[in-house]
């Protein structure tokens, strides 16, 4: 299949699951991350306008200010105000295996 649309010119996502924080309307707001690309992000769990300026704060040092572009009901759509660099963020550490 060919992609066609706005799926044409967006940059290839990376899924994950994460933990973040968003202010956002002088509030701070608990969310995952379900995907993030250079240019956006897929948000889920909190309450968000569309055009909504925002600051994301990845919980290891790592912040960028985005504009929410879509909501649907949990999720949201952002941009990012500057390209970012998905190498600089930090791994996200595997699960502890526990021994009986």
């Amino acid at each position: 299949a060919i992609a066609q649309g706005h799926r044409v010119s967006r940059a290839p996502r990376t899924r994950m699951l994460r933990l973040a924080e968003v202010e956002a309307g002088g509030r701070r707001h608990s969310v995952r991350i379900r995907n993030m690309s250079t240019g956006g992000a897929l948000l889920e769990g909190a309450r968000l306008d569309v055009g909504q300026p925002l600051a994301l704060d990845l919980l290891d040092g790592f912040n960028v200010r985005a504009t929410v572009r879509w909501v649907r009901e949990h999720h949201a759509g952002v941009e990012f105000a500057e390209a970012v660099d998905l190498t600089q963020l930090a791994p996200i550490p595997p699960p502890v295996k526990r021994v009986a």
